[in-house]
């Protein structure tokens, strides 16, 4: 790298990040109407103070959507269970058939063992910061609304991105060899195991999940939040990881990080810097499980829920940043400084237009996939 390229490097995102400071000062600012805070008038520590589900309605952070009063069986938390035993029983099988031998690899093992329990101690120390600053109720979830100073967005964020980057950082010495797929998928299987032991069930009975639980359980999200960090948000952004890190040639393979260091960082700092700062904000749709509503007996022709929430531009521009700022943070994974520099300025309008039209809480997959989708073709063609 010359020092014609660092001053670019290094120089860029803070020109970028002084315009966009100026133009969102220049812009003329409004904030969505509040609805009337009737969940105010309902005692904190009654069983459900939560205000009744209603569609078309724009929820904005903090405020409380549902309820968990529905039978678990009749929820996304029995799917859940079904999908976590049908997973491990095929990571069983592929191991067993592509490399047995990982069954007696004591190393990988062990180094498989930090990665949940460094999860849930991440967890557990953000529910303990949720309880400190919020209300709960009787059954022991957090009660916020719109005005809450301190939110669950900001922990849930935390979550959400050591979800990604625990198993990538935690992984087992060159003497090993299993960093493969399998091996892979192995350490993401794990770590989606701290968020399956927080099903209705186990959390109610034992505090500790329930603390875990409190520390993602966003109330605008309720009564879909483990549905939503895990289907729309951990499993995919999973089988991205999956996917790129298997596709795209090993030397590059560290370009992932990019992806991951995006949609962790970048976009959850984009909830705080919106909730804080955002004067222009804008709405998107949530998303909805079709196969639990059909249960119900419901019409879920769309995969789209009707209810909006709320996002902002100077999130969005946040994300913007953050696409520019870590693929500079792996410029010596690229083949050469062509390839750079065409990630460089492509990433940052990608991501950021991949965050701002993906639905509520669904934004994951359209971040590593376009971004992923992006970095492969670069290092291929390019």
């Amino acid at each position: 790298m010359t020092n014609w390229e660092y001053y670019q490097i290094v120089g860029i995102p803070f020109v970028t990040f002084i315009v966009f400071v100026i133009f969102f000062n220049m812009w003329p600012g409004y904030k969505l109407e509040k609805k009337p805070k009737v969940q105010h008038h309902r005692p904190v520590n009654e069983s459900t103070p939560f205000l009744p589900k209603e569609e078309g309605r724009v929820f904005l952070a903090g405020e409380v959507r549902g309820t968990y009063d529905k039978d678990w069986k009749e929820t996304f938390d029995y799917q859940l269970v079904i999908f976590m035993a049908a997973t491990l029983a095929g990571l069983i099988l592929a191991t067993a058939v592509y490399i047995p031998s990982l069954f007696s690899n004591g190393t990988f093992w062990l180094y498989q063992a930090p990665k949940p329990f460094t999860m849930m101690g991440v967890s557990i120390l953000c529910g303990m910061l949720c309880r400190k600053y919020c209300q709960r109720n009787d059954q022991g979830y957090i009660v916020t609304t719109g005005d809450s100073l301190f939110k669950v967005n900001y922990t849930r964020k935390v979550q959400h991105f050591m979800a990604y980057f625990i198993p990538l950082v935690i992984h087992t010495p060159p003497t090993c060899d299993c960093e493969g797929v399998i091996e892979t998928a192995w350490g993401q299987w794990l770590t989606l195991l701290t968020f399956a032991l927080t099903i209705k069930p186990l959390r109610e009975r034992f505090d500790i999940l329930m603390l875990q639980f409190n520390s993602m359980d966003r109330p605008e999200d309720r009564p879909d939040t483990l549905e939503w960090i895990t289907l729309g948000n951990i499993i995919p952004g999973t089988i991205m990881i999956l996917i790129f890190k298997w596709v795209i040639p090993p030397a590059n393979a560290p370009l992932v990080m990019i992806i991951v260091f995006v949609t962790g960082l970048g976009d959850g700092l984009a909830e705080p810097v919106g909730i804080f700062f955002g004067r222009h904000p804008y709405r998107t749709s949530g998303f909805q499980n079709c196969i639990v509503y059909d249960k119900e007996g419901l019409k879920c022709q769309s995969m789209i829920s009707q209810d909006q929430f709320s996002r902002s531009f100077e999130g969005s521009a946040c994300v913007f940043l953050s696409g520019m700022i870590f693929t500079s943070m792996c410029y010596q994974y690229f083949d050469s400084a062509h390839q750079f520099w065409i990630c460089f300025w492509l990433q940052g309008p990608l991501m950021s237009v991949a965050e701002a039209v993906s639905p509520h809480t669904v934004d994951t997959p359209f971040l590593m996939g376009l971004g992923g989708l992006s970095i492969w073709a670069i290092v291929t063609y390019f």
